[in-house]
């Protein structure tokens, strides 16, 4: 993982409003952003953390990760 301002965006065919709103998974030629990118990075802690990544990225679950993402993010003030 790395900050925006160290990447190079233009090679990942991201932009900074893209990065500002939501954090991104980018490998193998794949673009993944929020809820799947969280997923996507859970599996690669592998051990507990991959077993969450991987039914977190399954439906019904996938289907409330959008969701539940956003009002993460919108919220993250109050994780501390």
């Amino acid at each position: 993982m790395a900050p925006s301002a160290d990447l190079d965006l233009d090679r990942l065919g991201l932009t900074p409003d893209e990065v500002s709103a939501a954090v991104w998974w980018v490998a193998d030629g794949r673009r993944l952003s929020g809820h799947r990118a969280v997923a996507r990075a859970l599996r690669e802690l592998g051990g507990g953390w991959g077993l969450v990544g991987r039914v977190i990225a399954v439906p019904p679950l996938v289907w409330l990760g959008g969701p539940v993402y956003r009002w993460v993010a919108a919220n993250r003030s109050r994780f501390g």
